[in-house]
């Protein structure tokens, strides 16, 4: 998987409540347009505490402000007891349909959080593989 700077939404962001992406992504700085779909990356970099689930949006807008904003996919409630280090949202690709700015949003349910951080970006081809599972699987050769 390649990973750019330039394209996070979150970098180890801390999401203890309802908060949109450290970043945003400018479709039309970066030339976003027809050809193939870019990837979305979502993964719990910290273990989450405190908190009853947490789901991830997809969002774009023609403002840095998105106070006028389109949702185009919002994921499932994500238990508690799923969101530990390594957990990876499902999050589909980015779709071309000429809004300059996108984001992600997460949204808590169940209280303010005590800990959870996340780590997310764009990128060429998502990582699919299970690196525990290899591994635990070449340790018995």
């Amino acid at each position: 998987m390649y990973w750019d700077g330039h394209c996070e939404f979150s970098d180890a962001q801390a999401v203890t409540a309802s908060a949109a992406s450290t970043n945003l992504y400018d479709a039309r700085a970066d030339g976003l347009g027809a050809g193939e779909p870019i990837q979305v990356h979502a993964s719990v970099q910290t273990t989450f505490v405190g908190i009853t689930s947490l789901s991830v949006a997809l969002q774009s807008s023609d403002g840095t402000g998105f106070g006028t904003s389109t949702t185009h996919w919002t994921g499932p409630a994500i238990a508690l007891a799923s969101l530990a280090a390594g957990y990876r949202f499902n999050v589909p690709a980015v779709p071309s349909n000429g809004d300059r700015y996108w984001r992600l949003y997460y949204t808590v349910v169940g209280g303010a959080g005590s800990a959870g951080k996340i780590d997310a970006g764009l990128v060429l081809d998502k990582q699919t593989n299970n690196y525990e599972a290899i591994k635990a699987s070449s340790d018995g050769m």
